[in-house]
């Protein structure tokens, strides 16, 4: 699009220049720039110097400017369609749908276009049932339509009806056919027999059993979804959870509530590919929410070393950064909500600690803690005081002595 007179494209991946198709006359060249682009792809913003040189040497050039798009999601898949059941009468030809529902990998529904096999006229010839495939573009799976044939005008044969349609019925298979489906045809052709093999059956009697038979056979239309993937999230998740100790508390009942809806899904015969996607989406997203724990180590051996010091022996000035900060890393360490995305709490939290002992001064050092582990040893008060008196007093006397004795040598 253009912008201010600018030419503006929107990509939602990496970006090369070689990317770009320039449409030029015959004879010219084209050479393109990268500008304020990282590695020649485009990060944020970028654009492109395009040169177009002529055959006489004249040059065009153009910058167009790139901005980050937003990536567009893969389409969804088809993995299955519901099976479409069509009546018609003998000799005519069935009317088929235009349309079949597909059912996709993210669970979702839609009614698509199909394109049905021919149906000829020697199919319809006859009372009985048979089966129509169907192409739906963008796909190699195929629809399937189950026709049925009656007769308008003798209604009386239900038993030959009934006969054929079971003779069909052997031949199908319940091969990933949902658990309830398949156990309602295997029922509709056990009486379906039952029905056969009684001589005595009413009209009704074996019209029911003919009902229930292809009731039984559109059933079979209903697949159980595909939980390959599914299995795989569940085996990672039950590698999570058995390293609970690993993960921060905050969202792991999310994940173990995830995982065993998503086992009940796995272990039902009947899950159908929409039931299958939830249970898949949720337990992934619960098992994004997951984090692992912060590192606490170094902080767990400072605290255990800070609360076994004999602490009698520093300032109280000291002593009290001391304590806060072990109060500090106590709290932190006791904080089992944090993740490894609050790492640099515990490590600062370890670090005032650690600086905390570092800092601490002994009564002896005389409030100068040089840090090189020598005591600078400084006397005590009290102690310095008597021994000064001391010395005083025994050079008085020592003094006094000599005056003394000096004295008397004179007067003799």
């Amino acid at each position: 699009e253009t912008i201010g007179g600018n030419t503006v494209i929107s990509v939602a991946d990496a970006f090369s220049a070689d990317k770009l198709d320039v449409e030029v006359s015959e004879g010219a060249t084209v050479s393109t720039e990268i500008i304020d682009a990282v590695d020649d792809e485009l990060d944020t913003a970028a654009a492109v110097k395009i040169t177009v040189t002529a055959e006489d040497g004249t040059q065009d050039v153009e910058t167009v400017f790139l901005t980050k798009g937003e990536a567009e999601e893969a389409p969804s898949e088809i993995v299955s369609f519901a099976t479409a059941y069509v009546k018609t009468e003998e000799g005519t030809l069935p009317q088929m749908p235009e349309t079949v529902e597909a059912t996709y990998d993210d669970g979702s529904t839609k009614d698509v276009a199909v394109d049905w096999d021919d149906v000829t006229a020697e199919m319809v010839a006859n009372p009985g049932i048979f089966k129509v495939e169907g192409t739906v573009a963008g796909t190699a799976i195929k629809a399937e339509a189950f026709v049925q044939v009656v007769n308008a005008e003798d209604t009386a044969d239900v038993r030959g009806l009934l006969q054929e349609t079971y003779n069909f019925a052997l031949n199908l298979s319940t091969d990933g056919v949902t658990d309830s489906a398949k156990a309602f045809f295997e029922k509709a052709k056990a009486q379906a027999k039952a029905a056969l093999d009684n001589p005595d059956a009413t009209q009704e009697e074996l019209t029911a059993a003919w009902d229930t038979l292809l009731e039984g056979i559109w059933g079979l239309g209903l697949y159980q979804a595909d939980k390959a993937n599914l299995g795989l999230l569940i085996e990672k998740a039950e590698t999570i959870i058995a390293q609970e100790d690993k993960y921060v508390a905050t969202n792991w009942q999310q994940l173990v509530d995830a995982l065993a809806a998503a086992n009940v899904v796995m272990n039902d015969g009947d899950a159908m590919a929409e039931d299958v996607a939830t249970a898949a989406e949720n337990l992934l997203d619960a098992m994004h929410l997951q984090l692992y724990k912060a590192d606490k180590a170094i902080l767990k051996n400072l605290i255990a070393k800070a609360e076994g010091l004999n602490l009698t022996g520093y300032t109280a000035e000291s002593v009290a950064v001391l304590k806060t900060a072990l109060a500090n890393a106590n709290t932190v360490y006791a904080d089992a909500t944090l993740s490894v995305n609050d790492q640099a709490a515990v490590n600062e939290a370890a670090a005032a600690l650690d600086d905390a002992l570092d800092g601490l001064v002994k009564l002896s050092d005389g409030g100068n803690n040089n840090g090189d582990g020598n005591d600078t040893q400084s006397p005590q008060t009290g102690e310095s005081h008597a021994a000064l008196i001391a010395m005083v007093l025994a050079g008085i006397s020592a003094a006094a002595i000599l005056i003394f004795a000096g004295k008397r040598k004179v007067i003799q």
